[in-house]
């Protein structure tokens, strides 16, 4: 993947005090960066901004900021001077229990900010809370993949500059309960490198959150109109696609636990499935299917700028429309199966044996083209004129006079 032509790009380092010092390294660069942390928590931000070389991370590839906004929490948008001086104190009794800090800077392509809403070139102003939000997420993501949600803190700050916005965050465990390794010459050490699968995580919920509005209309539109609208949408009613669900219906397996759309079972009904979906949607919610594809397409360029060109997102939006496919097949054959319920010849392999007692009116029934028993029995259930207590009672006359074998 380019990483220089990437929407948004996640660095992350640590740094161990007990292995630097143990390879007495105590003048590291990067050992001075978790101290100057520690004294500049506290300190305005014209004078972090001043001294950002100092304490900043990956500062020789972001540059120094234009600004930066004060600094934020897990909770807090904005940190008073006591709450400074107690996530100043935690640093601190993180950094004398030896344990880890990781650096992490979230960079973005300001080209991206803007084509997603938060950044506006004219102004130079970002959308500041969509982007605590979008650390929030990150950061409840790292803590998780690495099993440290009650363990860590963690505090960040926005850094402005020409190219590239950009987040920094610093992390630490005051009482650090990592994972030893034994280190070449027998000394022990506490695992600092993030797990692969985080970073990944990571990457992911930062384009998720930017993609959180589109994402939210894009289940409205497929569950709560479009599936749920065929759920409550009865085919047999539907003088347009009567036909197509009687004909699916009458070629589908015996079993009825086997009607489900990604079962092998009914693979030859697939096709016939989604035809009956697309003009389902195409009829009833063009529109609304005309949106859901406009919104598909719109997050999978954004998923291709932010992983860069070689991402592998150019399927994106055509598996989502499989998806939606997916569902819609199922709330049909959901719909067959309670319409099976009603049919009591559903199963063309039902053998009738008369009984000692004879029934011509019941005979005349058995003896009716299975095609007029489906049509007749739909209009029966498609208006419910069937009681429950008329339905039972015809089992019973049934029962009565006919032996079934499946």
């Amino acid at each position: 993947m380019n990483n220089a032509k990437a929407g948004v790009i996640i660095k992350t380092r640590f740094i161990d005090r007990n292995l630097e010092e143990q390879k007495n390294y105590t003048n590291n660069k990067k050992l001075q960066t978790f101290k100057s942390y520690i004294d500049y928590l506290d300190r305005t931000e014209a004078v972090r901004n001043e001294s950002f070389n100092s304490f900043s991370l990956y500062n020789d590839y972001m540059g120094n900021p234009e600004k930066s906004d004060g600094i934020f929490t897990k909770d807090k948008d904005n940190l008073t001077k006591e709450e400074k001086k107690q996530i100043k104190d935690l640093f601190q009794q993180a950094y004398d229990n030896n344990s880890i800090m990781w650096q992490t800077v979230i960079s973005f392509d300001n080209s991206f900010l803007s084509e997603n809403n938060l950044y506006d070139y004219k102004t130079k102003s970002v959308n500041q809370d969509r982007l605590q939000e979008l650390t929030r997420n990150v950061m409840r993501e790292m803590l998780r993949s690495e099993n440290m949600q009650e363990s860590a803190i963690w505090t960040a700050s926005i850094h402005y500059n020409t190219d590239n916005i950009h987040i920094h965050i610093a992390t630490t465990q005051p009482i650090p309960d990592r994972q030893e390794k034994i280190l070449d010459d027998g000394t022990k050490s506490l695992r600092g490198k993030l797990k692969p699968q985080t970073f990944k995580n990571m990457k992911s919920k930062a384009v998720n959150s930017i993609l959180d509005k589109d994402r939210q209309k894009l289940d409205e539109l497929s569950r709560e109109i479009m599936i749920k609208g065929k759920r409550q949408h009865l085919s047999l009613e539907d003088d347009k696609f009567r036909e197509m669900f009687l004909k699916i219906y009458k070629s589908l397996p015996d079993d009825r636990r086997k009607w489900h759309y990604s079962m092998n079972t009914i693979s030859k009904q697939r096709k016939d499935i989604d035809n009956f979906s697309r003009e389902f949607l195409n009829t009833y919610y063009k529109y609304e299917f005309k949106e859901y594809k406009d919104l598909l397409l719109k997050e999978q360029m954004t998923y291709k700028r932010a992983y860069g060109e070689n991402s592998n997102f150019d399927n994106y939006a055509q598996n989502k429309i499989n998806d939606l496919y997916k569902r819609m097949g199922n709330a049909l054959l959901t719909e067959m199966r309670e319409y099976s319920k009603h049919d009591i010849l559903f199963n063309n392999n039902i053998r009738i044996k008369k009984k000692n007692s004879y029934s011509p009116t019941l005979e005349n029934k058995a003896k009716v083209p299975i095609g007029r028993a489906l049509e007749s029995l739909g209009k029966s259930f498609k208006q419910q004129r069937m009681s429950k207590r008329a339905y039972q009672d015809l089992q019973r006359e049934l029962n009565n006079n006919y032996e079934y074998e499946l």
